[in-house]
C-alpha cells in the first residue's frame, strides 16, 4: 500500500500551462473587443456632435432640403457604426509581432529624418523661420501660397516612402519605453520636423496630423506588465509603481494638453489670417445662445472650431440636389485628377464633373475655399450609395485593425488603423488622405503592409 506521503501530487486543472494560456488569451480577446468597441462609440460621438453643431451651433446654416440631408447623414452613420461593430471581433488566436517594433521605428525614423527636413527647406523659399511662423501664421500662410512647392525628385521620394513613414508616430509612441537616449533624441527631432512642416504653411492641419495619432495609440495601448505575465512581449512595459489608473490618467492629461495646444494654434492662426476682417457673427453669437457674453478669444475660437467642423455639411446639402455624373474613378482624389490631366489633357474635364465643381458652377460655393465632406467626392466616382458603402468599409477596417493590434501587437497593423482613423476624422471636411500623393500612398500602402504582416503571422501559425 502506498502511503499518503508517497502518493503522486496532481496539479490542479487551473495550473496547467495551456489552461493558463487559454485564460490569458480569453482576457486579451475581451480587452481587444472592448477597446475597439469604445473606438467605434467614440467615433460616433464625434460625428454626431458635428451634425448637432451644424444644426444648433453658433454658425447659422440654412439648407433647402434638411430632410434629405439629415436622412442621408443618419443612414451613413448607422451603416458606418454597423461596419465598425462588424470589425470589432478580434482574432481568437494569439499572435506575436511578425516584425520587431524597434526595427520598424528605426527604418521609419531614418526615412522621416531624410525626407521631412528637406521638405521644410524646399517648401519655405520665402525664408520664414519657425518662430516667425508661430508668431504670425498669416505671414507663413500667404508666403506658402506664393512659393510652396517640392522638387520632383523629393516629391517622388516622399510619396514612395510614405507607407513606411506613416508608421513612425505609432511605432515611436508604442516603443518609447524601450528606447535609449540616442533613439529618443532622434524621435524628438523627427517630431519637431513634422510639426515644423505644418507650421511653415501657416495651417493647423499639419499640427493636427501629428496630434491625432495620440488618441488611437493610447486607447489601444495596454500596460501588460501590470495585468498579466507577458511582460515585455507587448513591447510596451510599464513600471509597477505607476499603476494602471495612474498610467491611464497620464495618457489622458498628455493628450488633453496636446489637443489644447493644437486648438490654440488653430484659433491663433485664424485670428492672424483674418486680422480686422473678422466676421461680426463670430463675436456676437454667445449672448444669443447662452444669454451672456464669452471672452472675445473664446467666442471667436468656438465659432471657428464649429465652422470648420460643420462647413462640409453645407456643401454636402447642395451636392445632394445634383444628378450623378460619373468621373471614372478619378473624381474622389485631387492627386489622381491632377496626374490624369498631366498624362492626357483630355482628362482635364474630370475635375469639372465632380459634385463639388458642379455645385460651384451653379451656386458659387468655391471648391478651393470651402468643404463638402468626403461623401460628394466619393459619390462622384461611386454614387451616393457607393460612397456610404466605402465609408462603411473604412469603418470596418478601422475597428478590424484596432482589435487585431490588441492581440498581435504588430506595428504595421497599428499604422493601418491610424490611417483609417485619419480618413474618418476628416470625414466632415473632405477626402484629405486621397488629395495629396503622400496621404494616398500612406493609406493604401499601410493597408498592404498590414495584409503582408497578417500573411506572415498566418504562415508562422501554420508552422
Amino acid at each position: 500500500m502506498v502511503s499518503c506521503q508517497e502518493q503522486p501530487k496532481h496539479e490542479s486543472v487551473d495550473s496547467v500551462p495551456w489552461v493558463e494560456a487559454r485564460k490569458s488569451l480569453t482576457a486579451q480577446v475581451r480587452g481587444a473587443w472592448s477597446r475597439s468597441v469604445w473606438l467605434a462609440i467614440g467615433l460616433q460621438v464625434y460625428l454626431t456632435a458635428t451634425v448637432l453643431l451644424f444644426a444648433f451651433g453658433p454658425c447659422r446654416w440654412v439648407v433647402r432640403y434638411p430632410v434629405m440631408l439629415y436622412g442621408f447623414l443618419a443612414l451613413s452613420q448607422t451603416t458606418l457604426f454597423i461596419g465598425c461593430l462588424m470589425g470589432c471581433r478580434p482574432p481568437m488566436r494569439r499572435g506575436h509581432p511578425t516584425w520587431n517594433g524597434v526595427v520598424i521605428l528605426d527604418a521609419s525614423l531614418v526615412a522621416t529624418l531624410l525626407i521631412v527636413p528637406v521638405q521644410v527647406v524646399t517648401r519655405n523659399f520665402a525664408g520664414i523661420s519657425i518662430l516667425e511662423a508661430v508668431i504670425d501664421p498669416a505671414k507663413a500662410y500667404y508666403a506658402s501660397l506664393d512659393v510652396n512647392r517640392d522638387y520632383f525628385v523629393i516629391s517622388v521620394l516622399a510619396t514612395v516612402s510614405a507607407p513606411l513613414r506613416c508608421a513612425f508616430m505609432p511605432a515611436a509612441i508604442m516603443c518609447w519605453p524601450l528606447l535609449g537616449a540616442v533613439r529618443r533624441v532622434g524621435v524628438a527631432v523627427a517630431v519637431a520636423c513634422l510639426l515644423s512642416l505644418g507650421l511653415i504653411s501657416g495651417q493647423a492641419f499639419g499640427v493636427f496630423d501629428v496630434i491625432l495619432y495620440l488618441p488611437i495609440v493610447y486607447t489601444l495601448s495596454e500596460p501588460r506588465s501590470l495585468t498579466n505575465n507577458r511582460g515585455s512581449d507587448s513591447g510596451y512595459p510599464v513600471s509597477r509603481r505607476t499603476g494602471v489608473a495612474g498610467y491611464k490618467v497620464s495618457q489622458v492629461l498628455l493628450y488633453c494638453a496636446a489637443a489644447c495646444v493644437a486648438v490654440g494654434y488653430f484659433v491663433h492662426s485664424r485670428m492672424a489670417r483674418l486680422g480686422e476682417n473678422i466676421p461680426r457673427e463670430a463675436m456676437s453669437w454667445s449672448t444669443e445662445i447662452f444669454g451672456f457674453r464669452l471672452p472675445e478669444v473664446v467666442e471667436f475660437g468656438l465659432f471657428f472650431v464649429s465652422r470648420y467642423l460643420t462647413l462640409g455639411y453645407y456643401g454636402l446639402a447642395g451636392c445632394l440636389e445634383l444628378p450623378f455624373e460619373w468621373t471614372y474613378g478619378l473624381g474622389h482624389s485631387a492627386f489622381l485628377m491632377r496626374y490624369a490631366a498631366l498624362f492626357d489633357s483630355q482628362w482635364s474635364w474630370v475635375g469639372q464633373d465632380t459634385y463639388p465643381s458642379r455645385l460651384e458652377s451653379i451656386s458659387g460655393y468655391a471648391v478651393a475655399n470651402y468643404w463638402h465632406t468626403a461623401y460628394p467626392w466619393l459619390a462622384s466616382d461611386f454614387s451616393w450609395a457607393g460612397a456610404v458603402v466605402l465609408i462603411t468599409a473604412v469603418g470596418y477596417l478601422f475597428c478590424k485593425t484596432a482589435s487585431e493590434y490588441c492581440v498581435t501587437q504588430d506595428i504595421f497593423t497599428l499604422s493601418a488603423c491610424c490611417q483609417c482613423w485619419f480618413v474618418l476624422v476628416y470625414l466632415p471636411a473632405n477626402c484629405e488622405r486621397f488629395n495629396r500623393p503622400e496621404g494616398f500612398f500612406a493609406f493604401y500602402g499601410s493597408l498592404i503592409l498590414w495584409r503582408l504582416s497578417r500573411n506572415r503571422l498566418s504562415s508562422a501559425r501554420g508552422r
